[in-house]
C-alpha cells in the first residue's frame, strides 16, 4: 500500500494532477507499453496508479482483503503472488494486443489475484463497516464478495472511461 501512495505522489510530481494522476510522458516513459515492452516497464507499472479514483480504490481493497491473505501466505510469499498476479494480467494483456502504444498502469491485476485468493481463503466471509447515511449512521455487515464486486465495477469504470 505504502509503495503505490509514495509512486503515485512521486509521479504526479514530476507532471500530472493529484486527482488525474501522472502525466501522459510519465505514463509512456514508466508504464508497460505492449509494443515495446521490457522488464523495467512491467515491474514499474504495477506501482504506478492511472488516477486518484485507481489509488483509493486499490488501496481500501488491499488493506480490507490483503493483510488476510498475506498472513495466510507470508509477507515474502505474498509479495511473489502479487507481483505475479501482475506479471499475469500483463502478459494476458499483451496476448490480446501485442501491438498497444497505450501504457498500462496500475496493480488491478496484482488486486485481481489477491482478492481471488481471499474468495477462496474464505469464501463465506463478511465485512463489517459504517454505512454513512444522510443525517445518520449505521453498522452494515455485507458479503465480501460483494465488496469485491464493487471494486471491480470501480476497475472497469476506470478503464472504460479511460481514468
Amino acid at each position: 500500500m505504502l509503495a503505490n501512495v509514495v509512486v503515485y505522489i512521486v509521479a504526479i510530481l514530476h507532471g500530472g494532477s493529484f486527482l488525474s494522476g501522472p502525466s501522459r510522458a510519465f505514463a509512456i516513459a514508466h508504464g508497460a507499453t505492449p509494443a515495446k515492452l521490457g522488464w523495467s516497464g512491467a515491474l514499474s507499472s504495477i506501482f504506478i496508479a492511472s488516477s486518484l479514483l485507481q489509488l483509493l480504490a486499490n488501496t481500501i481493497a488491499l488493506a480490507l482483503f490483503g493483510l488476510n491473505v498475506e498472513d495466510a501466505l507470508g509477507r515474502v510469499r505474498f509479495l511473489a503472488f502479487y507481483v505475479l498476479g501482475a506479471l499475469v494480467a500483463l502478459t494476458l494483456t499483451v496476448l490480446l494486443a501485442p501491438s498497444s502504444h497505450a501504457p498500462l498502469l496500475g496493480a488491478t491485476g496484482a488486486l485481481a489475484a489477491v482478492l481471488g485468493a481471499y474468495l477462496s481463503l474464505y469464501p463465506r466471509a463478511r465485512v463489517i463497516g459504517v454505512a454513512l447515511i444522510p443525517f445518520m449512521a449505521t453498522i452494515v455487515e455485507v458479503p465480501a464478495a460483494l465488496l469485491i464486486g464493487v471494486w471491480l465495477l470501480v476497475q472497469l469504470w476506470v478503464g472504460l472511461a479511460g481514468l
